[in-house]
C-alpha cells in the first residue's frame, strides 16, 4: 500500500513516503546526512528513517524489507543482495590538526603506535582490516580505549591528542569544523577498502527509496 500511495504522489508531482536506510557509523557524520539534505530540498515530504548497525544487521535489516537499502564496507552476499554502486574508500588516521604526524601526505599503521590509540571494536568494518594488517606485521596495537561509536573514538584523539581510524575517501583531508584532519594509512589491505550501496535483489523500490539511491548513487561516484 505505501508502494502504491507513493506511486499515485509521483504522478501527483508530490513525492512524499518514507525510505529506511541501515548504514555503517562511517557514513552516519557526512555522507548520509549531506545526501539527504540535497534530497528534501527537491522533496521536503519525504521523511528518512536511518538505523546504524554492524554488517550482519544491515543485511538482515535489507533482506527482511526492514530498510530499503543498506550502506556497508562488508561485500554483501549476491544470493539476495543487488549492488547498486561502490565506492573506494580509505582507512584514515584522524588526529589534531597540529599533531605531528599531520604534516604527512599519509602514513603506515606502525607510525601510530607512539601516540594514544582508540581502535574500533569487532563490530566495526575497519576492525576487521586492521587485524588484516597486524597477522602480517611484526607489531601489535595496545589501544587505550576500543570502543564502537566513532564520535567517542574522535573525541578521544582530540582531547588525548591521540589517533583514531575512520573510513574516509583517499586522501588527506581536513575534517570539519577544521581542528582534525584524516590521513590515509598506505598498508595494502586499508586502501582497499570500499563502501558498498545495496538494495535487496527483486524488490521495487517505492518511488521515493529508488529516486534516493539514484542520489547517491553519484554522490558515490
Amino acid at each position: 500500500l505505501k508502494a502504491v500511495e507513493s506511486q499515485v504522489e509521483q504522478l501527483r508531482g508530490l513525492v512524499r513516503g518514507q525510505v529506511g536506510v541501515a548504514a555503517v557509523e562511517s557514513v552516519a557524520g557526512e555522507l548520509l546526512p549531506t545526501v539527504i539534505t540535497q534530497f528534501q530540498v527537491e522533496h521536503p515530504n519525504v521523511r528518512f528513517n536511518v538505523r546504524i548497525g554492524a554488517p550482519e544487521e544491515l543485511v538482515s535489516a535489507l533482506t527482511e524489507d526492514r530498510v530499503d537499502l543498506i550502506l556497508t564496507h562488508h561485500p554483501p552476499p549476491r544470493k539476495h543482495v543487488a549492488i547498486a554502486a561502490i565506492a573506494h574508500q580509505a582507512l584514515c588516521a584522524l588526529m589534531v590538526a597540529d599533531h605531528p604526524l599531520a604534516k604527512r601526505s599519509e602514513l603506515h599503521l606502525r607510525d601510530c603506535l607512539a601516540y594514544p590509540l582508540a581502535l574500533g571494536d569487532t563490530t566495526l568494518a575497519g576492525r576487521a582490516l586492521i587485524e588484516q594488517v597486524l597477522a602480517q606485521a611484526s607489531f601489535d596495537l595496545d589501544p587505550r580505549l576500543v570502543s564502537d561509536s566513532v564520535e567517542t573514538m574522535t573525541a578521544f584523539a582530540r582531547m588525548n591528542r591521540g589517533v583514531c581510524f575512520q573510513f574516509r575517501s583517499p586522501g588527506k583531508v581536513i575534517i570539519p569544523p577544521g581542528d582534525m584532519i584524516a590521513l590515509p594509512l598506505i598498508d595494502p589491505p586499508l586502501l582497499q577498502a570500499r563502501l558498498f550501496l545495496a538494495t535487496r535483489r527483486g524488490r521495487v523500490l517505492p518511488i521515493a527509496a529508488a529516486s534516493f539511491v539514484e542520489l547517491l548513487k553519484m554522490a558515490m561516484a
